[in-house]
């Protein structure tokens, strides 16, 4: 995964700040509900960049949860399909910046078990951390050094056993 930084760059309104990272040997923004963070103080930036690492810290230090917990976690949201990925990918997801205040801190304890307790994975050519639970297997999005802002999750009837390891098998099976 992607570390994420602090840069600048020149725009029509002059001098800006963003949050940003390498893709593929481009450098791309940092978004929060599909937008970029964008600002004309550096103060500003490294504010948001200092909040976004310190909520890192808070996820490693988050007391996982044991099964159970979690897949009264789980249960307890309505889960957002993910509709552009639905011919080739189907699956679901939840964004922590969608929750309440108390929701984050149980989101975070979820995202401990699931780093606790996840197996290697496989989308195509990306690698992944599947942790399973009930029907389904869930996988974490984010970036090196922050914390994880979105969970997905697809059935578990997608995946492809392999040499001990989990493959996405798509519209295949």
């Amino acid at each position: 995964m992607a570390k994420i930084y602090v840069t600048s760059f020149i725009d029509d309104e002059g001098l800006a700040y963003a949050l940003a990272f390498m893709d593929k040997g481009k450098e791309e923004y940092y978004k929060e509900n599909w937008k970029p963070l964008i600002y004309r103080d550096l103060e500003e930036a490294n504010a948001k960049f200092s909040s976004l690492l310190a909520e890192r810290e808070r996820e490693d230090k988050a007391i996982p949860y044991n099964e159970e917990q979690a897949l009264r976690f789980v249960e307890s949201f309505d889960w957002k399909f993910a509709s552009s990925y639905a011919s080739f990918a189907p699956h679901e997801y939840l964004v922590k910046n969608w929750l309440s205040p108390e929701a984050k801190l149980n989101f975070e304890r979820f995202v401990a078990l699931i780093k606790a307790k996840s197996v290697d994975g496989y989308y195509y050519n990306r690698k992944n951390k599947y942790f399973f639970l009930g029907d389904y297997y869930y996988w974490p999005c984010g970036y090196d050094n922050l914390a994880i802002d979105l969970i997905n999750r697809a059935t578990i009837s997608q995946l492809v056993k392999k040499n001990g390891k989990y493959y996405y098998g798509g519209n295949k099976l």
